[in-house]
Parts: structure tokens; sequence; C-alpha cells
């Protein structure tokens, strides 16, 4: 029969293995533990997922976007700066466009910005949430809705046949920075 009752109770040290006798077995585990927590910590830093590392160039910012203001034209064609954009315009209704004006902004996290739309046309709410998907919203100048637009894709080319300026068409470009 055996006495349960001369057994001493564990104490503190001796539950996690350090009483003398696996003292050397503890030690390894310890030290396989303190590996194992610093592994993924060392991958990060050093750019294995680089959408999780923030920058501090705000060009380079994952929440930097530019806005281009784009409206058809009588003559001309599609400027330099526009040629990437060929397709989108050539589908829009003209076959020559003029820049109006481009802007770089910088989100704050998933706050909408406002941005002003040319020649008294409104102005744009532009979010983009935790997934990248970006929302624009259209209002004209009483706050009437003039449509609502989300994508994932980018660059977001809006036309609104709706918006238009002095009779040509109004396209409206939302863009990641140009890469340097």
């Amino acid at each position: 029969m055996v006495n349960f009752s001369q057994r001493n109770p564990l104490t503190p040290l001796s539950s996690i293995g350090l009483n003398g006798e696996s003292a050397p077995r503890s030690l390894i585990l310890v030290a396989t533990l303190l590996v194992a927590a610093l592994v993924p910590t060392l991958t990060f830093s050093q750019g294995v997922l680089p959408e999780l590392v923030t920058t501090d160039d705000p060009a380079k910012g994952p929440d930097r976007l530019r806005v281009l203001h784009v409206t058809g034209a009588d003559s001309g064609d599609v400027p330099k700066n526009l040629k990437k954009f060929t397709n989108y315009l050539r589908r829009a209704g003209s076959q020559h466009w003029k820049l109006q004006s481009q802007k770089a902004i910088q989100l704050k996290g998933t706050q909408p910005l406002e941005v002003p739309l040319p020649e008294k046309l409104g102005k744009a709410i532009i979010s983009v949430d935790t997934k990248r998907v970006a929302t624009v919203r259209f209002l004209d100048p009483q706050g009437k809705s003039l449509g609502k637009y989300r994508s994932s894709r980018f660059p977001l080319v809006i036309v609104n046949q709706r918006m238009k300026l002095k009779g040509q068409p109004y396209v409206f470009i939302l863009d990641l920075p140009a890469k340097k």
C-alpha cells in the first residue's frame, strides 16, 4: 500500500521542472520558447511582409493617393501625364482631353476626406477602408448625391454623365502615387 501523506506538496519551482533533477531539460525548454517568440519579430522587421511595415516617407505611405480632374477638350490629344489612363479616357466620350488639376492627398486612417471638384461641380468625399477598398461619393453644391462608387482596384476612373464642364465630359481619377 502506498502512503500518499508522506509526499511533499509541489512548490512553484518544482511544478515547472526547476527542482534540480530536470534543470537542464527545463532550460532547453525555456530557451526554445524564447527563440520561438523572437523569430516572428525578426521575420517581420526584415521585410517579409512589407505591407505591414510602415514607412516614414509620406510619398511612399499606404494612405497617399493622387486625385486627377480631367475634362474633355475640343482639340489636342491625351496629355503625356495621362497616357496611363488612355484606354479609360477613350471610352469616356471624347477623343481629346485636358488635365484640369492634380493633387496628392493624405488620408488619415479610415476617416473620409472631402475634395472640392473644379468649377462648382460640388465635392467628392473619399474614404479607404482597412481592406483597401476606396469609396467615392459625389455631392453637388446643394449637398444632393450625384453617385457613390466603390472599388478595390486602382486606378479608379469615374465618369458620371450628370457631371459635365461646359458641355464636355468630366472624369475623376483616383490613383496610387507614382513609384519613385
